[in-house]
């Protein structure tokens, strides 16, 4: 079985275009272009980025790109259960956090704080015009 970079450099070779003419044609970097076909996606920044160059670069060859991601994403970008990571940090369970446990920490001061102000205002809007 081909991995992804062989697969793209393969199809590039078959359609007898030089990765000069296809990083013209895509506006991809030649040096990405390289990087993909030897499956070196160290200096690509982040997963977004090489997913889109995987997608642009395998329509211009007329390849489907899903497979190709799905691919990449599986070489490059395993998922991590929350057991997984437990095990990594010495922890006998990962606790999942929700946004309502977040917001109720916070929220008490930051409600008070809205309605002191909305006070304020409304003191200094009532004085301001309610003066002859």
């Amino acid at each position: 079985m081909s991995t992804l970079g062989e697969t793209l450099q393969e199809s590039r070779e078959a359609k007898g275009v030089t990765s000069s003419e296809a990083a013209a044609a895509t506006r991809i970097k030649i040096q990405h272009i390289h990087d993909m076909e030897k499956d070196d996606f160290s200096h690509i920044p982040a997963p977004t980025y090489a997913k889109g160059f995987i997608k642009l670069y395998a329509e211009y060859l007329k390849l489907d790109p899903a497979p190709l991601i799905q691919e990449y994403m599986r070489e490059h970008h395993p998922k991590k259960s929350t057991s997984v990571l437990a095990e990594e940090k010495g922890l006998d369970e990962v606790k999942k956090y929700s946004t309502k446990d977040l917001f109720k920490a916070s929220w008490p001061p930051f409600n008070a704080s809205i309605k002191k102000w909305g006070y304020v205002g409304g003191g200094l809007f009532f004085f301001y015009f309610s003066s002859p």
